[in-house]
């Protein structure tokens, strides 16, 4: 067959088809394009601008919204009294980077932020207080990155943040002083550990620790070290994890994708092992989880297939997710809850829209 000559005499035909003419000599010309119509761009800033308000909460009391926005063109993080937010006042002055993550402690009007310095990474936990204004490095030490471990209403003037000072590759656990920035050492990293799961009274309960096989150890508590509890293979890293503890520390939350098609969630029985399944999906895996602010018992796991779903698990929700729901067909998410759980920041999103923000 000559097929090379066939698409070859093919495209010229197609060619000589598709414009150009002869001239007067009846040398042949190619067709003149037509001008390109003139379109509007889309302006720059609504693609990579800052957007008017992002990551609304509220404090655990109750007592105050908080959002980032942006002051001077840079976001930084502002307060207001939870039933007047037009009187917000931007509560941080960073004038560089800008600020992306902070959230609230359970001691009365303090904020907690991070940042670094001049883009370079080592990012530092902030706190401030609203009543004095003060803002307060509590990771004051230089190449450090702070981790934030644990944060709990029964220890509402401490916080459990891991510092990488002694050692850049590993982070050593500390309690830290909300009010006076002191740090007590509560574990030296000396088994290469990437995270630690405490209960809600600050006890180490377990830990996770990566292998060179691209896998992951999770560890348990025993006595002033560390035992084996689960084997994470490398192929399931990325969706088998822990959730979180409950409080009281009875039950571990994890979520497993080993010898499954999805990922789904399980409640084990810290002092047993005794594992039971709470939630399954056959179209993808378990996504993110909504827990009671006190007990944190695990209520709600979403799931997202075509959009991200709701499941409850149990009826201690279900009602307030489905009262959600009625919103719109768009994607419901809870950005925060106050402790007595008597109030939400709820987002809406749509394809059509911005986000938009709720106190239910």
């Amino acid at each position: 067959m000559h097929r090379p000559l066939l698409l070859a005499t093919s495209l010229a035909l197609a060619l000589s088809a598709c414009g150009g003419g002869k001239d007067d000599a009846g040398t042949t010309t190619a067709a003149t394009p037509a001008p390109p119509k003139e379109v509007e761009l889309i302006p720059r800033d609504a693609l990579f601008g800052n957007p008017e308000r992002a990551g609304v909460q509220i404090s655990p009391d109750g007592r105050h919204l908080s959002w980032i926005a942006p002051v001077d063109g840079v976001m930084n993080v502002w307060v207001a009294p939870v039933d007047d937010p037009s009187a917000g006042r931007a509560v941080t002055d960073d004038k560089a980077r800008g600020i992306r993550n902070y959230f609230w402690s359970y001691r009365t009007d303090t904020l907690l932020y991070l940042r670094d310095t001049g883009g370079d990474e080592d990012f530092h936990l902030f706190s401030v207080d609203l009543a004095s204004g003060q803002s307060r490095d509590l990771t004051p030490f230089p190449k450090t990155t702070a981790m934030v471990s644990g944060v709990s209403h029964q220890h509402p003037d401490t916080i459990l943040v891991g510092m990488n000072d002694r050692d850049p590759k590993w982070h050593d656990l500390y309690t830290v002083d909300l009010a006076s920035g002191q740090r007590t050492l509560v574990e030296k990293n000396t088994h290469e550990i990437g995270g630690y799961i405490t209960d809600g009274d600050y006890t180490l309960r377990y830990a996770s620790r990566s292998r060179p096989d691209g896998g992951m150890d999770i560890l348990k508590r025993a006595g002033n070290g560390w035992e084996k509890s689960d084997d994470i293979p490398f192929e399931d890293v990325m969706t088998t994890s822990t959730l979180g503890l409950t409080q009281d520390g009875a039950t571990l939350y994890l979520a497993d994708s080993r010898n499954r098609d999805t990922s789904a969630v399980y409640a084990i029985d810290t002092a047993s092992g005794e594992r039971r399944l709470l939630a399954e999906d056959a179209r993808a895996d378990i996504g993110g989880g909504l827990s009671d602010p006190r007990t944190g018992q695990l209520q709600a796991v979403s799931v997202n297939y075509l959009r991200e779903e709701w499941k409850p698990l149990g009826d201690s929700i279900s009602a307030d997710l489905k009262t959600l729901e009625a919103i719109g067909p768009g994607e419901v998410g809870i950005n925060a809850r106050t402790l007595d759980d008597r109030t939400w920041i709820v987002t809406y999103s749509a394809a059509e829209s911005p986000v938009v923000y709720y106190r239910y």
